[in-house]
């Protein structure tokens, strides 16, 4: 190696141990003690949670009278579970050593106010300022994410806290099955769409159809019913007895009849109107519920295009 080579060498290993002094990402230790990250969540009863997604969407969920609720859909009951288990993962998080104390690195690490992945701000029942207004940031690998409170500088890195878990989007904050049932302890079916009615009925392990009558094939109908129950939610879309979700005429009507335990209940599921402006997304709601979804025009298409000669052997 020749002279310049080991002068050139030399400069590069000055540089590198530099760069590894001031970078800020080089502060990214398990030094120090762990501390609770956001405290006033423990002496704090939530009354309503807002969260921003990158794209400037706000979603905000409100608890009414004991019950967590989505005010963008007209009060359509959240899932529970779900908002319980955000809020659980929050007070847990613990943090060291932060990762930069400089808002000059802010937009790097996407934590910015006007610019962030998430931004979570939780209010007290009752209360106009939010005890929590947390930013969180990009995802320096996997597990991992940057987050700081706004009004301090300081961003962490904390573990289990996911922006794929906290989105924007109503959709994920709800109980999307829409049926639950077991296909075993349904034992009848009726399908009406427009004037057209397929009915059939259940012996033991075997299916009839009583309208047209006829003989069933058993395994069509429980590969139909299983889908059925499947069928999942896209969005809630409101109140269900507004006039044009399509309700008053609707596209189809389903009744399952179940017996179980010695005593039987009819579920009934109804499909209104297209979405406007969707490709063949419909509102459905279930009798009895207060609030409507809409559907993938894939699960709507379950209810709706049924012949009789799709049950027959």
């Amino acid at each position: 190696m020749t002279r310049t080579q080991w002068i050139l060498g030399g400069i590069l290993l000055v540089q590198c141990a530099l760069l590894a002094l001031v970078a800020p990402w080089s502060q990214r230790s398990n030094a120090g003690t762990p501390r609770p990250f956001l405290p006033a969540l423990e002496a704090t009863t939530p009354g309503r949670i807002e969260i921003r997604g990158d794209e400037g969407k706000t979603l905000n969920l409100a608890r009414e009278q004991g019950v967590w609720t989505l005010r963008e859909a007209d009060g359509y009951p959240a899932d529970t579970a779900k908002v319980d288990t955000l809020l659980s993962d929050l007070k847990k998080i613990q943090v060291r050593r932060p990762v930069v104390t400089s808002s000059r690195y802010h937009a790097t690490l996407k934590v910015t106010e006007s610019d962030a992945e998430r931004r979570i701000r939780i209010y007290a029942e009752g209360g106009d300022d939010p005890v929590v207004d947390l930013l969180v940031g990009s995802s320096p690998n996997y597990g991992s994410t940057n987050v700081r409170l706004a009004g301090d500088d300081a961003v962490y890195d904390v573990r289990d806290l996911r922006t794929y878990d906290i989105r924007p989007d109503a959709g994920s904050w709800i109980d999307r099955k829409l049926v639950d049932v077991a296909a075993e302890d349904v034992a009848g079916i009726s399908i009406r769409a427009g004037s057209s009615t397929i009915s059939l009925a259940k012996s033991g392990d075997a299916w009839s159809m009583t309208s047209p009558a006829g003989e069933a094939d058993a395994s069509k109908v429980d590969t139909w019913l299983r889908g059925v129950i499947g069928i999942l939610a896209s969005e809630p879309a409101g109140k269900s007895d507004k006039p044009e979700l399509g309700f008053d005429a609707p596209a189809a009507t389903v009744e399952l009849t179940r017996t179980k335990d010695g005593a039987t209940d009819t579920i009934v599921l109804r499909v209104g109107a297209e979405v406007p402006g969707s490709e063949g997304q419909r509102y459905a709601r279930r009798d009895g519920a207060s609030h409507a979804v809409t559907l993938s025009s894939w699960d709507a298409e379950k209810l709706l295009q049924k012949k009789p000669a799709d049950f027959k052997k």
